[in-house]
């Protein structure tokens, strides 16, 4: 039997060392071979397995499900052998969030509590950090990632517009209400250290340990962020991005019987309680279970806390097999518009209209070509 192999995106390394354990202890050393896929490349990988011989359990997206499924990428599984079929499992929870330095805000008279409480009390945190001589006090990524995107939900979920509209058969991101919320994410541009230069969000965590900026928007990723005893973390000023990771399996053609019933061991173990809070802790991440949120890393953690109450106010995407060609030119339209407005300033609302109207009716285009007729 050739080993089931287990395909997952980038963690921390404790995930890495703990998974190799876990598969260890279940005596799955021999059946499974555990290999690493950047996000960027999972997708893509997923779609060359197609019609591939041996069994293959991978970790996926939220949003890709429909995707997968409406292309007959996965195949449904049982997470209990009298139990009914499903296409995925959920694993762990995810969202985005702020950290901010204490020492910047007390030295404004700034209060976290009150201070990220709505988008316009987080403008006037910035212009007041700025004004007591922090000269850019925001840090994001520039780069063209989909982590933009996710920040940007915020501003404009709330002007009461979306991505897609309710049944997801079209793009509404280019509409008037759409456009008012990224136009409104974009003017942050005067808080910000030369954005038109595409900076990773590992850059940005350095310039907020170093002091160069007062709040740092980022994922569970961020956290090396509270290594500073000075930083905090806080929702972001509105409804968060909410996402997380799901166990599949590929639509491959099986060699044995004993490698489905392994992968479907694999994934019912994985995803069980106690043991995903295990692998959410390691990944700085949430349990999806009820009964594992109750942890006390959980409740004795700050990051936890705030990433708790940030996915119980946070909202996802509107489900659809159409995310993968949306989420294909988006980051690079986010990290250009950044740079254009850098360079005129003085026309932010225009170059996001023409970006984002641009973009809208290019993945329009793609989406109807999509739909069988």
């Amino acid at each position: 039997m050739k080993p089931v192999r287990f395909i997952i995106a980038p963690h921390t390394r404790k995930f890495y060392a703990g998974l190799h354990q876990f598969i260890t202890t279940q005596h799955l050393r021999e059946q499974v071979q555990i290999e690493q896929v950047d996000w960027q490349q999972l997708l893509p990988f997923m779609e060359s397995q197609r019609h591939q011989t041996g069994v293959v359990v991978a970790e996926s997206g939220t949003t890709w499900l429909k995707y997968l499924q409406q292309e007959a990428l996965i195949q449904p599984f049982s997470l209990t052998p009298s139990g009914p079929s499903t296409w995925s499992a959920r694993w762990i929870w995810d969202t985005r969030l702020l950290f901010y330095r204490r020492d910047h805000l007390r030295a404004c008279g700034l209060d976290p509590a009150d201070t990220f409480a709505s988008l316009e009390q987080f403008r006037q945190t910035l212009s007041t950090l700025q004004a007591a001589g922090y000269r850019t006090p925001l840090a994001l990524t520039t780069d063209a990632t989909l982590q933009g995107m996710h920040y940007m939900s915020t501003w404009l979920w709330a002007t009461g517009s979306d991505w897609l509209n309710a049944d997801a058969t079209q793009v509404i991101f280019h509409e008037p209400a759409a456009l008012a919320g990224i136009q409104a994410f974009y003017h942050l541009l005067p808080f910000m250290l030369d954005p038109g230069i595409p900076s990773s969000d590992h850059d940005q965590l350095m310039r907020f340990l170093e002091g160069h900026s007062s709040i740092f928007l980022s994922g569970r990723w961020g956290q090396r962020a509270l290594d500073h005893r000075q930083a905090g973390v806080a929702r972001l000023p509105g409804a968060a991005f909410v996402g997380g990771t799901e166990l599949v399996m590929l639509n491959t053609e099986s060699d044995t019987s004993e490698a489905a019933e392994i992968a479907q061991r694999l994934i019912q173990s994985l995803t069980a309680p106690g043991t995903s809070r295990t692998f959410a802790e390691l990944a700085h991440m949430l349990p999806v279970h009820p009964e594992d949120q109750e942890a006390p890393w959980i409740l004795d953690n700050p990051l936890s806390g705030v990433m708790q109450d940030a996915i119980a106010t946070g909202r996802s995407f509107v489900p659809s097999s159409l995310w993968p060609i949306i989420e294909q030119p988006l980051p690079r339209v986010y990290s250009e518009t950044w740079r254009e407005i850098a360079q005129d300033p003085d026309h932010i609302d225009d170059i996001v209209v023409q970006n984002y109207t641009r973009a809208a009716e290019t993945i329009q285009h793609m989406i109807e070509a999509s739909i069988p007729h």
